[in-house]
C-alpha cells in the first residue's frame, strides 16, 4: 500500500466558523462551512498533512444499513471514505491502486459533522491496514433518496433558561409519522457547537440537546438523510445571564 491511512489526533478537524467560502481564516488554521445542494454543511477542515491523496472533494453522507454513517470524498489517488459507527470509533478506507480496499480503525473523530475534509488531505490513522469492503456510494444514494418518513414540526422544551439554570437540556418534539435518519446540528452566532452526526429516528419523537452554559441565542437545526433527504427543520433557544438591576442612588 504506497498510501497512509493514519490519524493524528493533535491535528483532528474542529469547526469553529460558518461562512460562504474558504477564506483567509480557513487557511490560518480556522475552518470555514458551506452548504451543499441536499442540506448538509461542508466544512474545512485540517490534517498534519502527513497524508497523500492531495485535495479531496466531499461525495455525500449518508446513514449506513447497520447502523452510524458515513462520507464520502475524492482525491487524486482514488475514492476514501469515514465510517463513523455506533460504538463512537471511526474507520477509514479509501481504493487501493491495483484494486480493491484497505482500512484502519480507529477512535472517535471531532467534529462530528460530514464533508469536514473537503479541500484537505484524508486524515491518518496507526496502525497496519487491512483488506476493506468498500460501501456501495450509489446503493447508499439509492437508499437515501427513498421516502420513509413524513416530519412536520419541531418544537423545543424551553425558548429560553433562566438564569444559574443547572441543566440546559432541551428536548425537541418531532412531530411526524415513519422514520428516517438525521443530523441535529447546534450553532450559536454562525459558531459551530455540538452535532449528533447522523442518527436514526423514529417519528413522532422526543430527542435530547444539551447546550453550554455560554449565555447568547442558540439556533438548533434538524436535517434529514435517508429516508427523508432535504427535509430540514430549526428553532431558537436562549440561554440567559444573571439578571442585575442598577444600585440604588445615595442622596
Amino acid at each position: 500500500m504506497n498510501r497512509t491511512l493514519s490519524f493524528a489526533l493533535a491535528a483532528a478537524a474542529v469547526i469553529v466558523a460558518t461562512s460562504a467560502s474558504h477564506d483567509a481564516s480557513a487557511a490560518a488554521g480556522v475552518p470555514s462551512c458551506t452548504t451543499t445542494a441536499d442540506g448538509f454543511p461542508v466544512c474545512v477542515g485540517y490534517t498534519d498533512g502527513s497524508s497523500g491523496g492531495g485535495a479531496s472533494t466531499f461525495l455525500g453522507a449518508f446513514a449506513m444499513t447497520n447502523g452510524g454513517w458515513v462520507e464520502f470524498y475524492d482525491d487524486s489517488d482514488g475514492q476514501w471514505w469515514i465510517e463513523h459507527n455506533t460504538d463512537g470509533s471511526v474507520t477509514i478506507g479509501g481504493d487501493e491502486p491495483g484494486g480493491g480496499a484497505k482500512k484502519k480503525s480507529g477512535p472517535a473523530q471531532k467534529p462530528n459533522v460530514p464533508g469536514t475534509y473537503t479541500k484537505e488531505k484524508r486524515p491518518v490513522l496507526p496502525g497496519a491496514a487491512v483488506p476493506a469492503v468498500k460501501p456501495n456510494l450509489l446503493a447508499l444514494k439509492a437508499a437515501a433518496a427513498k421516502q420513509t418518513a413524513s416530519i412536520a414540526t419541531m418544537t423545543p422544551s424551553t425558548q429560553a433558561f433562566a438564569p444559574n439554570a443547572r441543566s440546559r437540556r432541551v428536548d425537541l418534539k418531532l412531530q411526524g409519522s415513519g422514520s428516517c435518519s438525521g443530523l441535529v446540528l447546534v450553532t450559536k452566532n454562525g459558531n459551530f457547537v455540538s452535532s449528533t452526526g447522523i442518527t436514526k429516528m423514529s417519528f413522532p419523537s422526543t430527542r435530547g440537546v444539551d447546550l453550554p452554559s455560554t449565555i447568547g441565542r442558540y439556533k438548533i437545526e434538524f436535517t434529514g438523510n435517508t429516508g427523508c433527504m432535504n427535509r430540514k427543520l430549526s428553532t431558537e433557544v436562549t440561554v440567559m445571564g444573571n439578571i442585575r438591576f442598577p444600585a440604588p442612588v445615595r442622596r
